[in-house]
């Protein structure tokens, strides 16, 4: 998942801490004395809205940046404290791409209506590429159905084709496949789903199914109607299901999808068929079957 890079202003001579550290510790990157930093990231830590306003009554009265209260703020989300959210947020600390992710996944429903309140677009993409906060909460049945009721669009992508029904299919328990496909107004055409299904790690039979039962085409290559999608991704191949399922070596999935009616002399951005994939890399599994299903098309 993307890491926000934040850059507060540097001590001179300090070493700037990994990703990883700040996230774990709190950044000791910034400008604000330490007995007014430390009892303010401890009373956040310590979900202590008392002993919060204590140090934060000693914060405003120094005038220091309140971008550097950015651990604070995480851990304040963490605790689902909209208290202490909406008191920074009032002195201007700002709505990083990291919060709303933090928010989602720690299922902080009252500091996600703060961020509703404070006019924030729930189908934002957090970051290039990436799809909305709907996307980072699949794995959480419960905060799905909570963002769905407050706007959240299963469908909406950014740069590209993808999209958090997209992450769903890919990612999430069948349950959550189902509720967001019976989503009013969710559409299947969109987010690639086919072959976000074949790359799942179980239940990839199912989840085709309940796809192809709604009209999905089986032979549609990957990004086929989305040219900026498919000029971004075009190296890739961009082939079909089939030939998703024959590079990962998935030989119930091949089975499956040619008994759906998988075309496998189709070929890809790279002129190349399922079989030349399977061939590629050593698929020794697949290779035999696609043979016969070549042979058996006349190819």
């Amino acid at each position: 998942m993307p890491v926000v890079n934040l850059k507060p202003t540097p001590i001179e001579g300090a070493k700037p801490l990994t990703a990883e550290e700040v996230e774990e510790h709190g950044t000791s990157y910034h400008q604000t004395p330490a007995d007014i930093y430390d009892p303010i990231k401890a009373a956040c830590v310590a979900n202590d809205v008392t002993a919060f306003k204590k140090a934060f009554a000693r914060f405003l009265a120094g005038n220091y940046r309140i971008q550097e209260l950015s651990y604070a703020m995480k851990a304040a989300i963490r605790h689902d404290n909209s208290e202490i959210v909406s008191t920074l947020m009032s002195h201007g600390i700002g709505r990083y791409t990291s919060y709303a992710i933090t928010a989602v996944q720690h299922s902080a429903k009252r500091v996600l209506l703060e961020f509703l309140k404070d006019n924030w677009n729930i189908n934002e993409s957090l970051f290039e590429g990436e799809p909305p906060a709907l996307g980072y909460a699949v794995a959480d049945e419960d905060m799905v159905i909570w963002l769905l009721a407050h706007g959240a669009d299963p469908n909406q992508q950014s740069l590209v084709d993808y999209t958090a029904l997209s992450v769903a299919v890919q990612n999430a328990a069948v349950s959550t496949v189902k509720l967001l496909l019976d989503h009013p107004g969710t559409d299947i055409h969109k987010g690639q789903l086919l072959h976000h299904a074949v790359f799942r790690d179980s239940d990839e039979i199912l989840v085709l199914d309940m796809h192809l039962g709604r009209g999905l085409a089986i032979n549609k290559k990957l990004f086929e109607d989305d040219l900026i999608s498919f000029y971004q991704y075009f190296w890739m191949g961009c082939g079909t299901p089939l030939h998703d399922a024959a590079n990962l070596s998935k030989l119930h999935v091949v089975h499956y999808l040619l008994a759906r009616g998988a075309d496998p002399t189709i070929r890809d951005a790279k002129d190349r068929t399922p079989l030349d994939w399977a061939v590629k890399y050593e698929r020794s599994d697949v290779v035999p079957v696609l043979k016969a299903a070549m042979e058996k098309n006349g190819s």
